[in-house]
This record gives structure tokens, C-alpha cells and sequence, in this order.
């Protein structure tokens, strides 16, 4: 068991990262506190209802900026109680910070050549990666283009690896089990 302060609960690591703001593991955030709702829309988040009429808001955040959260102090009830499972295990001593942030960066350098490849499209915030992946599938199915699918190829391996990731150290078990599953508290 990792060591750390009693005074630790987790906000240093949550600052360095960020991935649950930037719709690289859900694309969207259940807003299931009503009192939220008000302070939610002062805040300039857009709020919008799914199927059901449930309130959610879409990802990227619009606080996230500069590779971290602008409202954290403040942040939505909803934020604050999430808990990614790279957070848990951290806050339960399985390990120690420096690993933690090293998944992180890792998870980060992936999805940062995942935007480099010109092919991909749109930004890893703009859509959950394996929609992504799906999308751009279809595409080449449509055309017959090798570079097209040279540039599958290299992003299929990087997606795979980056999904793979975050499934293992961002989603809790028994949530977030596929591309479309919000996260809600």
C-alpha cells in the first residue's frame, strides 16, 4: 500500500488530468442533482435533455480549459462527487501519485497523436474515441483508398490502446461500460 498525507483527497491528481472533461470517456454528464441546474446554466454550460427529458450537459466541458478545470473550487456537485477509478485506487493506496500521473500522460500523448493524423478528423474532445474510430470505418468501406487505409491502420492501434486505457484506469466498474454511457452521480 502507497503512503500519502491524510490531507490528500485526490484534487492535485484530478487538476493534472482531467480526462473526465474532456470527452475522451464519456461524452456527456447526467445532471442528476436539480439544484445543480441553475447554477449550471449561470455558469454558461448548455443543458440539454436526453430521450427521457433527463438534464445533461455534453463534453468537452466548457470549463475545461487550459488543460484543466476553471471552476474547480465551484464545481457542479455532479463533478465533484465522480470519482474515476485511476482516482480510486490512488485514494485507496494502491498507488502512488507519480504512477498515477504517468497513466494520465500517457493517456494524454495517445490521444495527441491520435489528433495529429490528418485522416482522423475532428479533435479526440469533439466525440468519444471508438465513435470516432466507427466513423472513420465506414468511410473506408465507402472508398477505396489505401492511404485511407494506412491511416486507419496506425489510428485503429493508437484507439485501441487509448481505449483501452482509459477503460482500465478512468471507467468504474459497472459504469461507463460503453462509448455512449454518460457519467452521472
Amino acid at each position: 500500500m502507497v503512503e500519502r498525507s491524510e490531507l490528500d483527497n485526490g484534487n492535485k491528481l484530478c487538476m493534472q488530468c482531467g480526462m473526465c472533461c474532456t470527452g475522451r470517456v464519456f461524452d456527456r454528464v447526467e445532471v442528476t442533482d436539480p439544484g445543480n441546474i441553475t447554477y449550471l446554466e449561470n455558469a454558461g454550460f448548455k443543458l440539454e435533455k436526453d430521450d427521457k427529458g433527463n438534464p445533461h450537459f455534453s463534453l468537452p466541458c466548457v470549463a475545461h480549459r487550459s488543460n484543466c478545470c476553471a471552476v474547480y473550487e465551484n464545481r457542479p456537485s455532479v463533478c465533484a462527487k465522480f470519482r474515476c477509478n485511476l482516482l480510486e485506487r490512488y485514494l485507496a493506496g494502491e498507488i502512488g501519485f507519480d504512477l498515477a500521473i504517468k497513466i494520465v500522460e500517457e493517456c494524454k500523448q495517445l490521444a495527441s497523436e491520435l489528433e495529429k493524423i490528418e485522416y482522423y478528423g475532428a479533435t479526440p474532445q469533439e466525440k468519444i474515441v471508438s465513435a470516432r474510430l466507427s466513423e472513420l470505418h465506414k468511410k473506408i468501406l465507402e472508398e477505396n483508398n489505401p492511404g485511407l487505409r494506412r491511416a486507419y491502420a496506425a489510428v485503429a492501434i493508437r484507439a485501441f490502446a487509448l481505449n483501452k486505457t482509459i477503460e482500465a484506469n478512468f471507467k468504474r466498474a459497472g459504469k461507463g461500460a460503453s462509448a455512449s454511457t454518460p457519467a452521472s452521480a
